[in-house]
């Protein structure tokens, strides 16, 4: 084996190394638990409720964690004046502090906050206070101008590009030239491509954070919007990827940094920092189980670097006629030489990034029905669309152009055509990588809130409508509506009694206390349910002295 192999070899094995040594970081840094993106699965009063009494909070239950924005939750009375009213969160609930009395008529609360991937989840919700009424008001759940949103979108778009090209530029100069002179041009790409991503994942910083909180850009000039920015673990992975790209492109385009072994291990350190910060936020942070999706998303990084920053690479070799066919020296290796590594290279990426991605798409778009069902499947689905013309073109170049650059006596024709092949197919991948850039703000859940459990019962004649709402295990809200035979709500001489049992699992029975909601035949009452399954429901209606009727069924919790 030659020494440039040696190195070559030698310099993969200290990437592969400090990219473990990401990977581990990333395991021990705290992942969500539970589902991969926050969905609403309760509210206390539920949505449209009638109340008696005014409430003194409103509580929004979610699958998982979540931290309330910047400016809580905007609460819109009855007579239509708005305040922004302070929202704490603790664990997966939310409490928003009402002002006191609330009015009569129609309350709506704008609410929004921010999942475990950085994804803003927003909504209204209505409840009456005695009785409905008109509300003048006009609430939005908070969102921020589409010219923010999309300057987010490109800035990331941009990190991401600058990210793979830099990484897999100095893929190609350590597996492919091997220590070989640099193509004119290679250390402006490499330099441009650190300060792209540098200064675009600067520009993410304060921009997403305005973007996920829903506020003007005006908040960012606030102390506690740069407190809060800065308490956020993705401020960390923006500044390691913008110091540890200019760090690596000042290392890959020093003599020291290219020559001498302690000059691999600070690069293959600082483009492990700068790969490894790609994984601290968004989905993969999210997501379980957090050891595979987290590797998975840094082999996928890797691989993508080395086929984009390799094709750059390849294309400035191609470029200038110092790189002629004739110069086949270990200090210039011939254009076919270059090729045939790169080709090698190419096609070991491509296997990876497809199982890779295949992992990652499993994973975050949790059901099939999403790919078609999202925003996210389909913008993925145009990413997919892009990349697999891209492998049409590398398929064409390796199977025709390298077989005929080989077989004729003088390939600079094919060479040229190669060249403008390797453009095109280029141009595809950034086009998909600005597509991630997308997929990056995108929210890949189709979780919408859990329908109710709900169950009817026959009460003798009467009847009685029973939902738990959100139907999921914890706490439940319980609403029972009795209405008579004659179809009028039913009036009783007592509080009705709810009992429920799941027989399978052994718990209860539990007994729901019911209170008066309207006088009109309404009850609520709240319930813990510890487990999921067929939940066993009895009343018992005390309509007179003498009646009191008992109705079964079954409700079905998640």
């Amino acid at each position: 084996m030659t020494s440039a192999a040696t190195r070559a070899r030698s310099c993969l094995l200290r990437l592969l190394a400090a990219v473990a040594v990401a990977v581990l970081g990333g395991l021990l840094l705290p992942a969500a638990p539970g589902h991969a993106h926050a969905s609403l699965i309760g509210t206390d009063p539920a949505e449209g409720a009638v109340l008696a009494t005014a409430p003194r909070t409103v509580t929004l239950t979610f699958d998982e964690p979540v931290s309330p924005a910047v400016e809580g939750a905007q609460w819109l009375a009855p007579d239509g004046s708005s305040t922004v009213l302070p929202a704490t969160a603790r664990d997966e609930t939310v409490v928003v502090e009402l002002p006191a009395p609330v009015p009569q008529g129609t309350s709506l609360l704008s609410w929004r906050v921010v999942s475990a991937d950085g994804h803003p989840i927003a909504g209204v919700l209505t409840f009456s206070v005695g009785a409905p009424s008109e509300n003048s008001g006009s609430p939005t759940a908070g969102s921020s101008s589409p010219w923010l949103s999309g300057t987010v979108v490109l800035a990331r778009g941009l990190t991401l590009a600058g990210v793979l090209l830099l990484v897999g530029l100095v893929l190609f100069d350590r597996l492919v030239l091997r220590g070989a002179e640099q193509p004119p041009g290679m250390l402006r790409a490499l330099r441009l491509s650190a300060w792209v991503a540098g200064l675009a994942t600067l520009v993410v910083l304060p921009l997403g954070w305005v973007v996920q909180q829903g506020t003007g850009l005006a908040a960012v000039a606030s102390a506690l919007a740069w407190q809060r920015i800065l308490a956020d673990p993705a401020t960390a992975a923006t500044l390691m990827t913008a110091v540890g790209a200019v760090v690596a492109a000042d290392l890959s385009s020093s003599a020291w940094g290219r020559r001498s072994e302690s000059g691999h291990l600070a690069t293959a350190v600082a483009l492990a920092v700068v790969i490894g910060a790609q994984a601290v936020t968004g989905h993969t942070r999210s997501t379980s189980p957090t050891w595979l999706v987290v590797g998975a998303d840094l082999v996928h990084v890797v691989v993508a670097s080395a086929w984009v920053g390799g094709l750059l690479g390849l294309v400035l070799v191609l470029r200038r006629p110092a790189y002629s066919p004739s110069r086949a020296d270990p200090g210039h290796p011939g254009p076919l030489t270059v090729v045939g590594r790169f080709s090698t290279l190419a096609a070991v990426s491509v296997a990876a990034l497809a199982v890779t991605g295949t992992v990652l798409a499993v994973l975050v778009l949790e059901t099939w029905d999403a790919l078609l069902g999202t925003g996210y499947g389909r913008t993925l689905l145009v990413k997919l669309g892009l990349v697999g013309v891209a492998l049409l073109l590398a398929g064409w170049n390796r199977l025709r152009l390298l077989p005929a650059l080989a077989a004729v006596g003088d390939p600079s024709a094919l060479l040229s055509r190669l060249r403008r092949t390797l453009l095109d197919e280029l141009a595809l991948l950034l086009a998909a990588v600005a597509v991630t850039g997308l997929l990056i703000s995108s929210s890949p859940s189709t979780s919408a809130p859990p329908e109710p459990a709900a169950t009817q019962l026959e009460l003798a004649g009467d009847r009685a409508d029973i939902t738990l709402e959100p139907g999921v295990t914890g706490r439940n809200t319980v609403s029972v509506v009795l209405t008579g035979a004659d179809g009028r709500p039913l009036q009783t001489t007592a509080a009705p009694t709810l009992r429920l049992t799941q027989p399978v699992a052994g718990v209860g029975p539990l007994t729901a206390p019911l209170t008066a909601d309207d006088g009109g035949g309404r009850w609520t009452g709240e319930v813990d349910l510890p487990v999921t399954g067929s939940w066993e429901v009895q009343l018992a209606v005390r309509v007179d002295e003498f009646r009191e009727p008992v109705g079964s069924g079954t409700v079905e919790v998640r």
